[in-house]
């Protein structure tokens, strides 16, 4: 509702004056809408994950439902990957979730945004990672009682489609330079 009670289309009259003493009246038509309701609502989100998850996870294992996702997830149709920042990245996970769900772009850390949304949706504990340089993103997950990493970053083999240890992750970000993450920050992956 607006503050005049109810949309529609009103006649507004106002009066400016100058330090002069200076004066004018104009008329202007003023448009009021009704508010619309908040789009991608945290129900909105959770349920677009959840129907996205019964039509990609499929019936397998918890490891191989993620390992489907990831795969969706890498396959650029579904989910294009895009090299440069991305607003996402200021606005937390869940924007960066909504960004992949409905923009379908996205830098590594709005594909490790949408995989932490899947994850929890599955009830898996997960952080996204990120390399100390903050060049790279990625999820790491409690699967099975272990933590694994996981990327769903699309790649041609620099981040494969596995559940990976931590020595596995580290030799994995070496393939295009030196990097790393804060070890200290997350549970070991062992």
């Amino acid at each position: 509702m607006s503050i005049l009670g109810k949309a529609g289309t009103y006649e507004a009259t106002y009066t400016a004056k100058d330090k002069s003493g200076n004066q004018t009246v104009n008329k202007r038509k003023v448009v009021v809408s009704e508010k619309k309701a908040a789009t991608n609502s945290t129900e909105e989100l959770n349920a677009q994950a959840d129907a996205l998850i019964s039509k990609v996870a499929g019936s397998g294992s918890i490891s191989q439902k993620v390992l489907n996702l990831v795969i969706y997830f890498k396959n650029q149709s579904n989910l294009r990957y895009s090299h440069t920042y991305n607003e996402g990245n200021a606005g937390g996970w869940q924007n960066g979730a909504r960004i992949a769900l409905n923009k379908k772009t996205g830098d590594c850390y709005i594909h490790a945004s949408v995989m932490k949304l899947m994850l929890e949706r599955l009830g898996l504990p997960n952080y996204i990672v990120q390399c100390t340089d903050k060049s790279h993103a990625w999820n790491l997950i409690k699967i099975n009682g272990v933590w694994r990493h996981i990327d769903s970053t699309p790649t041609v083999d620099h981040y494969p489609n596995e559940l990976m240890t931590d020595s596995r992750r580290y030799q994995t970000l070496q393939w295009l330079h030196p990097r790393d993450w804060n070890r200290s920050a997350y549970p070991a992956a062992n």
